[in-house]
Parts: structure tokens; C-alpha cells; sequence
């Protein structure tokens, strides 16, 4: 299945948890789970 639907979307954004607290957390000081990844994807 897996396989379908990387022919049905795309990945726009890749980033660990860091990243993406940085970018639209900004104010917020919390650490941890840094062993996340956010996956922003469009569906075709």
C-alpha cells in the first residue's frame, strides 16, 4: 500500500521535532521527542 500512495502525493516538507517548534513554536522552550519527524504531504 505504501507504494500506491507515494504515487498518490507528495512530500513538501521533511523536518525533526526541533525544526519544526523553531519555525511555528518559536515562543515555546520545551525539548524532547526529538526522535520525531513532521511530514507536511500533498494529495494528488
Amino acid at each position: 500500500m505504501a507504494g500506491i500512495n507515494q504515487l498518490l502525493s507528495r512530500t513538501t516538507e521533511d523536518s525533526g521535532a526541533s525544526d519544526y517548534r523553531d519555525l511555528y513554536l518559536p515562543d515555546r522552550p520545551e525539548k524532547g521527542y526529538e526522535f520525531y519527524r513532521v511530514a507536511f504531504v500533498l494529495k494528488a
